[in-house]
């Protein structure tokens, strides 16, 4: 188990440097070009964005059928109240 967690690890730091690597590259194209704009940090920063935006939409919608729960409970002991 701690031999396939140290592989795992390995894997995950090899992905990390390649990915850092090509950001690295795609910069040094832009300045080639005269283009100096940061779009390799960019990219992963509007997917981090993109992620944090679905994460809180599944919140809400978490919350607004919790939220639908509790008013159909309500309404059922009012009713129950009024009988």
């Amino acid at each position: 188990m701690i031999v396939v967690g140290w592989i795992l690890i390995g894997i995950g730091v090899l992905c990390f440097l390649i990915g850092v690597r090509s950001i690295f590259e795609v910069e040094i194209l832009r300045e080639e070009a005269g283009d100096i704009v940061l779009w390799g940090f960019r990219a992963p920063l509007n997917w981090l964005k993109r992620l944090g935006f679905a994460l809180s939409s599944i919140k809400w919608v978490k919350q607004r059928k919790g939220n639908r729960v509790r008013n159909l409970r309500s309404e059922v002991t009012h009713v129950a109240i009024e009988a």
